[in-house]
């Protein structure tokens, strides 16, 4: 450290990113002033590089053998604590600051005087030169260990040999690591700051924070730097900030009720009616999750989500305002709900404030919130649960929005082909009259007549033609004279502008008569574009009079006269009949070719509408699979519960509300024909299935093509079975959507969910648990998987089974690693043990519900665990089992 400054020193951890540091150079303190003047300085300034940084005052005194000892003390204490702590130790203070002398006092001795003096007893680098293992003998190290008087050892190669006393008698002692970094380039031994390092959690740093952190020990609230790649203080990929509500019934009234939350594991407690499941609640409506109530729990949230009043059990006002502030990507949102639907609903922090965005906050922004009973329900609704699944899947296949954009599809598609179908109704007929027609037409062309009758229709329509053109020359003629009379300027206004009276007038009216000439003038040459354009017409009418093509037209008429003749001669009293002949043929013949493409477009449709189906089968197929494969990864090795997908169903009575549905018959009759054992159409397709999972889709899959074909074919008049009459009577009523609807009809996969009372017996039926053991094993299922934020209310009611709670209180712990969970609870083991990092304590005072500062924050503080103690049944007894010396100050 002497070979560095202590502005330099420090902003070498701070540029590492490093929280705290404690000072502990050996045998003296003198530099814990320095580096504290130092900071105080810094912390003004705010140079680049600055951030904040918690100095931890100490000393690495000699003691006993030469062992190495550390004493950390609260930050704010200095040099003469230091001291005091060296004179009580039996240090000489002639050698203060050198490594040359050893304090009187043994390890054991050192480690109770540090603890008297309000410091910790840390053994420095306990497997290297003057560190415990090295220094010390077996019994020493027994003493040392029984006594319990160190707080925490560091080990600098957790994978070297260490002494047996230390194996077979350790407390748990937390193994530390640190960097003994004096300079930022470092040496192999005390290398650059911020490379070997302990994470501790702790709310704000404080000796009593740490000191806990200690005793929780590694698996809770200690983590070296050489345990792992990540930094532990990545938060997830979404989290909820902070909620704060203005003006509901009971709740921000006048200040607002704000609550911030832990990225990780926040707990929320107070005695009953203080507000805790409001908070919840009202989260669910800004972050609309209303709808993912299960049915039974909808009305009593409805009732909630209403105006308040005396007499009623609503929870708003009509200013009632939500917001809730998330993170998410990197940056920070928040999300608005108010009663009167006023103000944007997202909105983005930038550089210049919040900026509203579109959006819709449900797919933007996932979240599962949960309680109790929603638990419970989801354990005894197995469409519910696949439901909870399938959210799961849809983000990353998209399942529900494929398949739905298919059936519209293939309803379009069948639409499509009955329309054409339609169409198609006439065709025999007005193939029948072409043949008529082509039959007189040769009877005319066999006379010879055929190229006579042609050339003279041929070149009538070109006669109309040209007379069609010659009209459109003398219409041009007469518009452009029209437009002519359109720019003729009116007279001027002679009266308004009079040059006597002043010579601004008189260039005004120069002016006028400038644009009225120039008006005059283009005026004129239209006229004269007419004239030239009539006379250009005569002269064109002469050119075709004179062309060869009126030669042709002449001669084709004398010809088509001549034949006139002929016929009436032979008695044909209708010589132009060919010509209709030909006009009705060419009618027809396009209506046939139109209707040959509506052929084709039929066959096309017909064949597409069949392919979407297939393509619907595999994706219905595909959800099967993918449903398995997501519950085998999140549930494969775990101990409590087991969900199987059944694909296409449990059985029978399971699939009949959909099929059900699906031929329009809800109302419970045709039972025989749909349930009945050995007879019903259901009872039969899901008789006799084979057991292996495989083989049982594709027996199912077969079965429900053959059973839809067959009611198809009833449904068209094909067929009379013995016991059926009546379905078949009830199909044949149906009008087409609705039968093209029974093709779409799939019977939904089931779920076989299974658990485990106790470790010494097998998995039975979920539908055999009690109440507690449903929602267990269920609340596991849902915690196993999902990176969302979950909120969970009270989640410990009705649980009865100490391995299913255990195993929740875990999953709650590891499930904070990658997502963070919020929980409402009753019951301090959810909290301590599954070591939340903020606590939110609820009040009820002055007919509010209200957020706690004092009591609000971390476990280690000492406000906190009192709260905890004081509300929760317990909950001291919790505290105690995971803090062996809680009581002590």
């Amino acid at each position: 450290m002497r070979q560095r400054e202590p502005r330099a020193w420090l902003l070498d951890f701070m540029r590492a990113k490093i929280d705290c540091v404690a000072i502990t150079d050996h045998n003296t303190g003198e530099w814990i002033e320095r580096l504290q003047n130092a900071y105080e300085d810094l912390n003004e300034e705010r140079p680049s590089g600055f951030r904040p940084l918690h100095l931890f005052p100490g000393v690495e005194l000699t003691v006993g053998q030469g062992v190495h000892l550390l004493a950390i003390f609260s930050p704010g204490k200095g040099e003469s604590e230091t001291d005091a702590l060296l004179g009580a130790v039996g240090f000489p203070m002639e050698k203060k600051g050198t490594m040359d002398a050893v304090a009187k006092q043994s390890v054991p001795e050192a480690a109770a005087t540090i603890r008297e003096h309000g410091a910790l007893p840390i053994s420095a680098h306990a497997d290297r030169t003057c560190g415990i293992f090295t220094r010390s003998s077996g019994a020493a190290m027994k003493s040392l260990l029984a006594d319990s008087s160190l707080t925490a050892i560091e080990v600098m190669d957790p994978s070297s040999e260490q002494p047996g006393a230390y194996r077979d008698y350790s407390p748990q002692l937390a193994e530390v690591l640190g960097s003994d970094s004096h300079h930022p380039r470092g040496t192999p031994d005390k290398p650059v700051p911020g490379s070997r390092f302990t994470w501790v959690k702790m709310g704000e740093p404080s000796l009593e924070g740490l000191r806990l952190a200690l005793l929780d020990g590694m698996d809770l609230s200690i983590l070296r730097s050489d345990q792992t790649d990540s930094n532990p203080n990545d938060e997830p990929p979404i989290n909820i900030e902070s909620v704060e509500i203005r003006d509901a019934y009971f709740m921000g009234h006048g200040t607002p009720a704000i609550a911030s939350m832990s990225p990780r594991l926040t707990g929320i407690i107070g005695g009953r009616g203080t507000g805790k499941s409001t908070l919840i609640e009202l989260m669910r409506l800004a972050l609309r999750r209303e709808n993912d109530l299960h049915v039974n729990s909808r009305p009593a949230f409805d009732r909630f989500a209403q105006v308040g009043s005396r007499s009623g059990s609503g929870a708003l006002e009509t200013s009632t305002e939500v917001v809730v502030k998330m993170r998410k990507g990197g940056s920070r949102y928040r999300i608005r709900w108010r009663y009167d639907g006023d103000r944007a609903v997202i909105e983005r922090q930038s550089a210049s404030g919040w900026v509203s965005e579109p959006g819709d906050v449900r797919s933007r922004f996932p979240v599962r919130i949960l309680s109790q009973k929603e638990v419970l329900a989801l354990a005894e609704s197995p469409a519910g649960l696949l439901r909870h699944i399938d959210a799961g899947l849809e983000a990353q296949h998209g399942w529900s929005a494929r398949r739905e954009k298919l059936e519209a599809e293939f309803m379009a598609k069948r639409a499509e082909e009955r329309s054409l179908q339609a169409q198609l109704g006439d065709r025999d007929r007005l193939e029948g009259e072409l043949a008529d027609l082509e039959h007189q037409m040769h009877t005319f062309e066999q006379a010879g007549h055929r190229s006579v009758l042609r050339d003279f229709q041929r070149l009538a329509r070109q006669e109309k033609v040209f007379t069609d053109w010659e009209k459109s020359l003398t219409a041009a003629a007469a518009a452009i004279h029209a437009v002519a009379e359109d720019v003729d300027p009116d007279d001027l206004p002679s009266t308004d502008f009079a040059p006597s009276d002043a010579e601004s007038d008189a260039t005004a009216m120069a002016l006028l008569k400038d644009v009225s000439a120039r008006r005059t003038e283009v005026a004129d040459r239209l006229r004269d574009e007419a004239r030239g354009l009539e006379s250009y017409r005569v002269l064109w009418r002469r050119d075709v009079q004179d062309s060869r093509w009126q030669t042709a037209r002449v001669q084709a008429r004398r010809a088509y006269d001549r034949l006139v003749q002929e016929l009436e001669r032979a008695g044909v009293t209708d010589p132009t009949a060919y010509g209709g002949l030909i006009q009705r043929h060419r009618t027809l013949r396009a209506e046939v070719t139109r209707l040959d493409s509506c052929q084709e477009r039929m066959e096309r449709a017909r064949a597409e509408a069949v392919s979407v189906l297939a393509d619907i089968e595999d994706i219905r197929r595909r959800e099967t699979d993918a449903r398995a494969a997501f519950l085998n990864s999140v549930l494969g090795d775990n101990e409590l519960v087991r969900i199987e997908v059944v694909p296409f169903g449990l059985d029978a009575a399971a699939a009949e509300d959909d099929f059900r549905r699906a031929i329009a018959r809800e109302d419970g009759r045709l039972e025989a024909a749909i349930l009945q054992a050995d007879e019903g159409e259901l009872a039969n397709l899901y008789a006799d299935l084979p057991d292996d999972p495989t083989q049982r889709m594709q027996e199912m899959a077969d079965r429900i093509q053959h059973l839809k074909s067959k009611l198809q074919r009833w449904s068209q008049g094909g067929g009379s079975v013995s016991g059926r009459q009546h379905l078949i009577n009830h199909l044949q009523k149906l009008n087409p959507e609705q039968l093209d609807r029974l093709l779409l009809w799939w019977p939904e996969d089931g779920v076989d969910a299974r658990y485990r009372r106790d470790a010494h017996h097998g998995f039975v039926s979920l539908r055999q648990g009690s109440p507690g053991q449903k929602s267990a094993a269920m609340l596991a299922f849902l915690l196993s998987h999902g990176e969302e934020p979950i909120l969970l209310d009270q989640p410990e009611d009705d649980l009865d089974n100490a391995l299913i709670y255990d195993l929740i209180v875990h999953q709650i712990r590891e499930n904070k690693k990658r997502r963070q969970v919020i929980v409402v609870t009753h019951n301090p083991n959810i909290l301590v043990n599954g070591d939340a990092e903020l606590v939110i304590r609820m009040n009820f005072m002055r007919g509010q519900c209200v957020v706690s500062p004092q009591e609000t924050g971390c476990l280690q503080e000492s406000a906190v665990r009192k709260g905890v103690c004081q509300v929760m049944e317990g909950g001291e007894q919790a505290f105690e089992n995971r803090y062996r010396r809680l009581k002590e100050s």
